[in-house]
C-alpha cells in the first residue's frame, strides 16, 4: 500500500503493480493494475467508478468475482460519453 499526496488530498495506493501500455502507432492506452486479493472490494468499487467516470473507451476487469463475496451498496449514475465494460 502507497500513500501519496496530491495538493491538500492523500490518495491511497492498494495494488501491487501499476503497468501502462501505449499503442505504438495509434493514441491508445492500456493501464492495468494487479491488487492485493484482500483489497478485492476497492478494486471492483474502483473499476465501478471508473466505468461510471467515463474516462476511458474500455474499461476491464480481469480477476475474481468479489460480488460472491459481498454486497457494494453504491449506486454509480452514468455519465454521457459512451464506453463499453468488460
Amino acid at each position: 500500500m502507497e500513500v501519496h499526496k496530491i495538493g491538500k488530498s492523500l490518495i491511497v495506493i492498494l495494488f501491487l503493480e501499476r503497468v501502462t501500455f501505449k499503442h505504438a502507432t495509434k493514441n491508445y492506452t492500456l493501464i492495468a493494475d494487479a491488487y492485493d486479493g484482500k483489497y478485492i472490494k476497492t478494486c471492483t468499487e474502483n473499476f465501478l467508478k471508473n466505468v461510471a467516470a467515463g474516462n476511458a473507451d474500455l474499461v476491464a476487469y480481469v480477476g475474481h468475482d468479489g460480488l460472491m463475496d459481498f454486497q457494494l451498496n453504491t449506486t454509480y449514475k452514468k455519465t454521457p460519453m459512451a464506453r463499453h465494460a468488460m
